[in-house]
């Protein structure tokens, strides 16, 4: 079983990453984003709201977002569509040296959703850039590093993901987009957060889930073309595969269900249909691989596929359910 964690988990997210459909948009008068998609009840009429791949809505990537003359940028999308993953795929790509290396000496990605319990009004950039991802809580930014940014603000890259997760969001919308810059130089920095342009992730298209699907699968062929034949043929698991984070769902379980019948054949093996059989079974995958308590014991496939909860685990759940109703 611990292989099978690895196998579903420790995935790398370069190997995984796959372009999605991200698409240039205008805003109306109000300032309100189009809306790409009106969807309904029935799955066919979704799967017709899928980006299709000859709109000429080619795969956008982050040096077709951010330029020399296109440094604010904004991007949008409906939850789960990629953004933080956009994000942090951008800071991957700048660390590895394969992307924006002769434009930006200095990157910073900070998750707004980190700051619910600690931030202050009174935060100052300095201190704000300490707390970005990557950089140790401990570690501070020394003044040889500080002095550099300051001096050539147009080499720093700031990266703001989830400003609406936080929880005093609207006090931001109302501020100048450059309210805690006051330093001149300091206005310089090129933010991927808003202003000029505005890009919307749009999704996956059909020939991007199975692409997906055979990221996801990595040498596995047999899995490979099982999990793909089950979710094409399923409209109600291929309608919600346009979002990412659902494919990602939809093949953890699916491939979990088929490990369990690793060495033997595959083809009679009965994989879940409804989404809320898929839900069931990739919380308690979650869950286990998360909570240090149940991470390294072995699970069997009786306790993956039922519909019971350990009686440890039922607390936990029940406050976890209170929040989710809650808000």
């Amino acid at each position: 079983m611990r292989r099978i964690r690895r196998a579903i988990f420790r995935t790398r997210h370069n190997r995984l990453y796959t372009n999605a459909i991200i698409n240039e948009q205008r805003r109306k008068p109000s300032g309100q984003m189009l809306a790409k998609y009106r969807f309904t009840e029935d799955r066919q009429q979704q799967l017709k709201e899928y980006p299709k791949a000859g709109e000429n809505l080619p795969p956008k990537r982050p040096e077709d977002i951010v330029d020399d003359e296109n440094k604010n940028v904004l991007i949008v999308g409906r939850a789960g569509i990629g953004k933080t993953l956009f994000c942090t795929k951008f800071l991957r790509d700048w660390a590895s040296e394969s992307l924006f290396n002769d434009t930006f000496d200095v990157a910073f990605l900070l998750k707004f959703r980190r700051f619910n319990s600690v931030f202050q009004k009174d935060l100052n950039l300095r201190e704000l850039l300490t707390r970005s991802e990557y950089l140790a809580q401990t570690e501070r930014l020394d003044d040889e590093v500080w002095n550099y940014i300051l001096k050539n603000p147009d080499k720093v890259l700031l990266i703001f993901d989830g400003i609406d997760e936080f929880v005093d969001h609207s006090s931001i919308a109302k501020e100048d987009a450059n309210a805690g810059f006051k330093n001149s130089e300091e206005e310089k920095m090129p933010l991927l957060l808003s202003t000029k342009r505005t890009f919307e992730i749009l999704g996956f298209t059909s020939e991007q889930v199975e692409e997906y699907v055979q990221k996801f699968t990595a040498n596995d062929k047999i899995a490979r073309e099982k999990i793909w034949q089950h979710i094409s043929s399923n409209i109600n698991i291929y309608s919600l595969c346009y979002i990412p984070v659902n494919c990602f769902i939809i093949c953890s379980c699916l491939l979990q269900v088929l490990m369990f019948y690793s060495g033997s054949d595959l083809t009679g093996v009965g994989l879940p249909t409804k989404i809320t059989q898929i839900y069931k079974k990739a919380t308690k995958l979650f869950f286990y691989k998360h909570n240090k308590k149940f991470r390294d014991i072995p699970h069997s496939r009786e306790e993956i596929e039922s519909d019971d909860l350990p009686p440890e685990m039922e607390e936990e759940f029940k406050r976890l359910g209170e929040i989710a109703f809650m808000g």
